[in-house]
């Protein structure tokens, strides 16, 4: 067990490193925090995943490969849907959108959600082929608790950085 889940580091390491793109000074992105969170979230979840699941080293070497390419769709789909979501925000914030343009930013927005829920199946369907029925059942299990544990978590950051900060009036 021990074995697999340094296994499993070490790939979450070289995966991020490998993946990681450097930001040169002076080109500094609003939305690298956002997606340096997200990023280390997913490796989180794959390498907690691991351990929960008790993978082999054959089944760790077959699904991480998948499922970094998954979580990485799925974070420029997000990406896209936080813009989507920005720009219906502005536009019902106005108040000068028409009909025809709510109807398609909603659209767009509906698009992209209904794509990250097929990663997501895409996501399950693989795992289901490549998890004995235990491993499956495991697999359920974590997701539910890895889900509500991120969102608890998030929801004491939220708290805890509006509490620091001064209420506008």
């Amino acid at each position: 067990m021990k074995k697999n889940f340094w296994i499993a580091a070490v790939m979450i390491v070289l995966l991020a490193v490998a993946g990681g793109k450097p930001v040169l000074a002076g080109q500094a992105n609003k939305s690298a925090p956002r997606a340096r969170l997200r990023e280390n979230i997913s490796l989180l979840y794959l390498l907690r995943l691991t351990q929960a699941l008790e993978l082999t080293e054959d089944q760790t070497a077959r699904i991480y490969p998948v499922l970094t390419r998954i979580e990485k769709e799925k974070a420029g789909l997000q990406q896209n849907l936080s813009r989507q979501v920005l720009a219906l925000r502005e536009a019902l914030k106005k108040g000068e959108a028409g009909e025809r343009e709510l109807v398609e930013l909603v659209g767009k927005a509906r698009e992209t959600r209904n794509l990250i829920r097929a990663k997501d199946e895409e996501a399950d369907a693989f795992l289901e082929q490549n998890l004995d029925p235990v491993q499956e059942a495991r697999y359920i299990l974590f997701s539910i608790d890895f889900l509500r544990r991120l969102n608890e978590t998030m929801d004491r950051a939220r708290q805890a950085r509006s509490s620091r900060m001064p209420v506008k009036r």
